[in-house]
């Protein structure tokens, strides 16, 4: 029993430094410590090999279920990362597609995006539910909305300074490229209006000066 328990030991604390070879790879490890229970039992004396067997074995055997536990953690979380990475591209691209406004390209969003959440639902161990997919959904949402509110903003700055050049021409009785944007019914709806009035004033009164004058 002293010889087997010394043994034993000595094996199992090699088996347990071979598994840190083998980190990811169970098959590996079982190839690798299955040999080397086979040199240890052939190298002990017989009325001791079954009783050697047995116990290296058995840890082999704990070690290799340890390896395979780890693994497929290890599978689990690389699925996890992708599919969060592919994720966030596809809520940004959702997003992107609900500011551009064209429906084809909103439409084609939302199926990959959905493909991609009814994916993670089914990742072993994510535990994700519908209601939080569909809380991905009503982010990339509120994203694509508050893209457009940035748009009209910027729009709307590039309006003003737009106007305030035409009412600085008009004003010294010159023109301004911009005055086109005078008949644009977009512009005429959206622009700050005390700018639009200024500026189609201001065009009006020089437009009329040359008749006053006479």
């Amino acid at each position: 029993m002293a010889y087997v328990q010394e043994a034993a030991l000595t094996g199992m604390k090699d088996l347990m430094g071979m598994s840190q070879d083998f980190l990811l790879d169970p098959t590996g490890f079982e190839t690798a410590a299955r040999a080397y229970v086979d040199e240890m039992v052939k190298s002990s004396p017989e009325p001791f090999r079954a009783d050697m067997r047995t116990t290296l074995e058995k840890e082999m055997q704990r070690r290799v279920l340890g390896i395979m536990d780890a693994k497929q953690a290890d599978i689990r979380a690389r699925a996890s990362n992708s599919n969060t990475a592919l994720m966030q591209q596809r809520s940004m691209d959702l997003a992107s597609a609900i500011a551009s406004g064209n429906p084809d390209e909103i439409a084609a969003a939302t199926d990959e995006f959905n493909g991609v959440l009814a994916a993670r639902e089914r990742i072993p161990g994510m535990a994700w539910t519908p209601e939080q997919s569909q809380l991905e959904i009503m982010k990339a949402q509120n994203a694509g909305q508050a893209m457009i509110e940035q748009q009209q903003t910027k729009q709307k700055a590039t309006w003003d300074a737009q106007l305030d050049e035409i009412t600085d021409a008009a004003t010294v009785m010159m023109h301004s490229d911009m005055e086109n944007i005078l008949d644009n019914p977009v512009v005429r709806t959206n622009a700050d209006p005390d700018k639009l009035r200024a500026a189609t004033a201001a065009v009006m009164l020089r437009d009329v000066m040359p008749e006053l004058g006479r």
